[in-house]
């Protein structure tokens, strides 16, 4: 079953179709955890690179030309009841730059991967993006549109916002 849902998905890629309910089932096989109700919105199909190092909780909504990557060596680990919103970017890899400050060759490598974890009730605004290494380990956070989430967070009921992302906003729960 597996092998026929990667053979699927490959077809749908190449021929330029899209069908939501292969996709999903396609990626339920190729992520490496994947709990359910897991939707896709939007008339495109959102990128997803490195699925296998992807953990999906319950209740999971991915909205079109969404980008994940996760390298070999690090995840992506999203909760359970998270939006994310079109053309936001989950990034697991990138440069230190800190090594390259130090003036350390470009042929030698100088990436880092590192993983990154999304709490629960979280949503995710459009075009944001997080970066290498970013825990949002609160609850019920939301990340404006727009924001470059460099850095981690562990309070709840919060808005993130900026460039870098600061807490703009706390809910008084």
């Amino acid at each position: 079953m597996k092998f026929i849902y990667k053979t699927l998905l490959f077809v749908i890629k190449k021929l330029k179709i899209y069908h939501k309910e292969i996709y999903t089932q396609s990626l339920r096989y190729r992520f490496k955890k994947c709990g359910y109700n897991i939707k896709f919105y939007g008339n495109n199909i959102p990128v997803i690179k490195g699925a296998e190092n992807i953990t999906v909780g319950n209740n999971v909504f991915i909205n079109e030309y969404a980008y994940l990557y996760a390298r070999s060596d690090a995840e992506i680990i999203i909760s359970n009841n998270v939006t994310i919103s079109s053309f936001a970017k989950l990034i697991t890899g990138g440069y230190d730059i800190n090594l390259f400050f130090k003036g350390v060759k470009a042929e030698k490598d100088i990436h880092i991967n590192k993983t990154i974890f999304i709490g629960n009730n979280c949503w995710i605004g459009a075009d944001s993006i997080i970066l290498p290494g970013v825990r949002i380990t609160g609850k019920n956070v939301v990340i404006a549109a727009g924001a470059v989430v460099t850095k981690s967070f562990n309070e709840s009921d919060v808005l993130i916002a900026g460039n870098p992302a600061t807490i703009k906003k706390k809910s008084n729960r």
